[in-house]
């Protein structure tokens, strides 16, 4: 069987060393048909929970991935949903055989991966996740969304990373977006995902952009035409890890035929702990030491962002936003 066609190739991400790789191959079915699944992720990390890297099933379910020798997870995802994942101990070439992921209650066993309706597609050096004909087209965020797009990394869930990429350019219809860190995160976290029409990981950027070294580009693209008049959204989180920490936003839309000006405001407060260790070196030994520091933040941003749509395929965008972070330290 031929495992891989060549538009599938180049979206496998593999950041591992070269030396002594191992090839791990594997079938993928669903369990109620024993039918091969396309376009699953199987997403490698090692025991820290490091994702390493990435593949993407081929039309008969099959993968190819490489890894040198130790003990990884092995994580299938289909549309970003975790369906299973196993420890896999790697000493050579392994073929792992048919896996059987679980669709029971699952949503997204309803949704068609590739054909009339689309989710995952190809264009020329980019893979597209179409939003709109995602189960995730109404009622979640920009930044909800990004978290199941294949390539992106589903271990560092508070922000935009790319598999095997040391950073990510994000790109709004096209355009560089002059956000960062939590804003960028505030400002996606206040984009309904209804606005969205598809976000597309470029595999192979241009000269532009690959200046930037091992750099990935991630362009989320929104549907010209949105609600008209104003629309408005206010949301809430919560949680709870060593301390309590929550995150509070809200967004205004106006939109008419030619113009969308939108605003949005965030609010985040928490406390995160960090682990010191300090080392001293003795003639005859070493000497660790290691401290709990906790750092808390309180973090205000604001964002104004207008677009003027000249036609259906132009629009002149302009963005501004301003933040306010104040930590402490304990």
């Amino acid at each position: 069987m031929l495992l891989f066609p060549a538009v599938l190739i180049f979206i496998s991400v593999r950041v591992m060393g070269q030396e002594s790789a191992h090839c791990v191959t594997g079938i993928i079915v669903s369990d109620t048909e024993n039918k091969p699944l396309e376009y699953v992720e199987v997403l490698v990390s090692d025991m820290s929970g490091n994702a390493r890297a990435n593949v993407l099933t081929d039309e008969g379910g099959a993968f190819l991935t490489e890894a040198e020798g130790g003990t990884y997870i092995f994580s299938y995802r289909l549309l970003g949903e975790t369906l299973r994942a196993d420890t896999v101990n790697i000493n050579g070439d392994i073929d792992l055989g048919i896996i059987s992921l679980p669709m029971i209650n699952k949503d997204i066993g309803e949704v068609t991966v590739t054909g009339k309706r689309a989710v995952i597609t190809f264009d020329k050096d980019r893979l597209v996740y179409n939003v709109k004909n995602s189960p995730y087209a109404n009622g979640f965020s920009a930044f909800d969304v990004i978290k199941y797009v294949p390539g992106t990394d589903p271990t560092k869930p508070e922000e935009i990373s790319l598999i095997g990429k040391d950073g990510v350019i994000v790109l709004i219809n096209g355009r560089k977006s002059n956000l960062t860190g939590r804003d960028l995160t505030n400002y996606l976290s206040n984009i309904p995902s209804d606005y969205l029409d598809r976000i597309e990981v470029v595999t192979n950027p241009s000269s532009e952009f690959s200046a930037a070294g091992n750099t990935g580009v991630l362009n989320i693209v929104l549907k010209n035409r949105m609600n008209l008049g104003f629309d408005g959204n206010v949301h809430v989180a919560y949680k709870q890890r060593h301390k309590a920490s929550n995150e509070d936003g809200a967004d205004l839309t106006f939109s008419n035929s030619w113009l969308m000006i939108d605003y949005g405001v965030g609010y985040w407060k928490g406390q995160r702990m960090h682990d010191v260790t300090n080392s001293y070196e003795y003639a005859d030994y070493t000497k660790r030491i290691v401290n709990e520091s906790w750092q808390k933040s309180d973090y205000v941003s604001q964002n104004l962002e207008a677009n003027i749509f000249i036609n259906d395929k132009m629009n002149v965008f302009a963005n501004e936003s301003t933040s306010l972070l104040d930590t402490e330290c304990s």
